[in-house]
């Protein structure tokens, strides 16, 4: 189903597979975002530019694609006007509840293949062409997880949690967006390993999203309505990164 322009992604940007040279933090460094063997929640309330991550991490991803190197999975209960954009990137897409299902099974029998092949042998998966690192890219998770029918959420909970918690070591990850980060509408919140914050609705989310202490030092709460596609990333160090244009309100 990809329809990628293989003659213009042949040009590899030397990153290891899974890093993306995202765009600049406020010193104006790199901004390379490591989706390897991670599980990435982008939290941000509607017009905070989580639309500029997802493409940018999709677009970043696009000369391995060409490769067969990465394999993109797209959930997009918004009928897909999000993901369709991009239609040709993608290995499979799902647009309403019945394919998101379809498509999260057909993730959890790639981790149980691979958990096969690799056991006794490798801890942990490396890509190459053939053998790709699958990235499911799921835009507005509470469509899935608390939005959708009974039946569609309890599945779909089951599976995504199955993706979530054996899927890095063997090369399936997860690249999620949301509005809305409290519990109740993203129970599975607590399962993702890398949180990026861009512009929240109060100090409250800010501490929800980022932890204990961020409020003060990775305001996004106080992010401008001008400054979409910027955000913070506490990284696995503690460390505060902050990228893109970042006027405070």
């Amino acid at each position: 189903r990809r329809t990628v322009n293989t003659r213009a992604a042949a040009t590899s940007s030397g990153l290891p597979v899974g890093v993306i040279d995202a765009g600049r933090t406020v010193t104006g460094a790199r901004w390379l975002l490591d989706l390897r063997a991670r599980q990435t929640l982008v939290v941000g309330c509607s017009g905070s530019g989580k639309g500029s991550v997802l493409w940018g991490a999709c677009g970043g991803l696009a000369p391995h694609v060409a490769t067969d190197t990465v394999r993109l999975w797209g959930v997009d209960l918004k009928g897909g006007v999000e993901v369709a954009v991009g239609q040709g990137l993608f290995h499979a897409t799902a647009y309403d509840p019945e394919e998101a299902l379809s498509l999260l099974a057909q993730l959890r029998l790639v981790i149980v293949d691979r958990t096969t092949a690799m056991r006794g042998l490798s801890r942990e998966h490396k890509p190459s062409p053939g053998d790709p690192l699958h990235v499911l890219v799921i835009d507005e998770l509470a469509a899935l997880l608390a939005y959708a029918d009974a039946d569609t959420i309890k599945a779909a909970t089951r599976d995504l949690s199955v993706i979530l918690t054996q899927g890095r070591a063997v090369g399936v990850i997860v690249l999620a967006f949301v509005q809305d980060p409290r519990k109740e509408t993203v129970k599975q919140r607590g399962l993702f390993t890398q949180v990026l914050a861009l512009r929240l609705r109060s100090a409250d989310e800010t501490r929800m999203v980022l932890g204990d202490g961020m409020a003060a030092l990775a305001p996004a709460h106080a992010l401008s309505p001008s400054a979409q596609g910027s955000g913070y990333l506490v990284t696995d160090e503690g460390l505060v990164l902050r990228w893109g244009h970042l006027p405070i309100a």
